[in-house]
């Protein structure tokens, strides 16, 4: 009895060894996966989106994809959540909470990546967010370091620090990429006190100002401002 109770349990330790364990990391993976559905075709009905399956059912509570790869995503009435072209701009997004993570969406109810310029509250400073170029989800740690780069300073801390500022300049353009759309160089800057000329950044959804003194480089700019791109 004593031999049989011996092997049953180093057979039972074997057994355990064999089945497959699963972590917390993956368990937290599966249930992060985004069911897609396939999105047949979109309707504009009152400037609102619609998405309609294979079967001609509209899309309610859920997720679609298009072919061409747009991601929505459509409510309990069937529109999909999109920016305010009259109140947040042609380039602007609208943030919204979903399964309790954030992501931002554009005029065209699309689900939009990378760096954005947002406010969740009505008519408050827009600030830098940033959504995983992957899931689209909001960034926070990533957005909180980014918006490091954004401080603006009065002339007392330039003064104190030129070189800190001017690295964040030099830090921001690098994250936001060289896609830059148009470069604007004005001929004189009150910012600062002046001595140097305004240098306006548009990318595709962004605007950067900055502030160039005079005989130097684009290294030596200083962030003024950054907004939504509005045309």
């Amino acid at each position: 009895m004593k031999k049989f109770k011996k092997l049953f349990a180093v057979m039972l330790c074997l057994l355990m060894m064999l089945t497959p364990v699963i972590s917390d990391q993956q368990a937290v993976t599966v249930q992060a996966a985004t069911k897609m559905t396939a999105v047949k075709q979109v309707k504009t009905k009152s400037g609102k989106r619609y998405g309609y399956n294979a079967k001609g059912k509209m899309i309610k509570n859920q997720w679609g994809k298009s072919s061409s790869g747009c991601i929505y995503y459509f409510q309990k009435n069937g529109a999909a959540y999109q920016a305010d072209k009259d109140f947040q701009g042609r380039y602007g997004i609208v943030i919204k909470k979903i399964d309790n993570k954030y992501y931002g969406f554009d005029v065209y109810g699309h689900r939009v990546t990378g760096f954005h310029m947002a406010s969740t509250k009505p008519y408050g400073r827009a600030i830098l967010y940033y959504f995983d170029t992957k899931t689209g989800a909001y960034n926070q740690a990533k957005s909180k370091v980014y918006r490091t780069y954004t401080a603006v300073p009065d002339r007392k801390k330039y003064q104190k620090n030129a070189t800190k500022y001017q690295q964040n300049a030099v830090k921001l353009k690098k994250l936001l990429g060289k896609q830059v759309k148009k470069v604007k160089i004005s001929k004189q800057s009150c910012f600062l006190g002046g001595n140097g000329w305004d240098v306006t950044y548009t990318y595709a959804n962004i605007e950067l100002n900055m502030f160039r003194p005079y005989g130097e480089g684009s290294s030596a700019e200083v962030v003024e401002s950054v907004i939504t791109r509005w045309r």
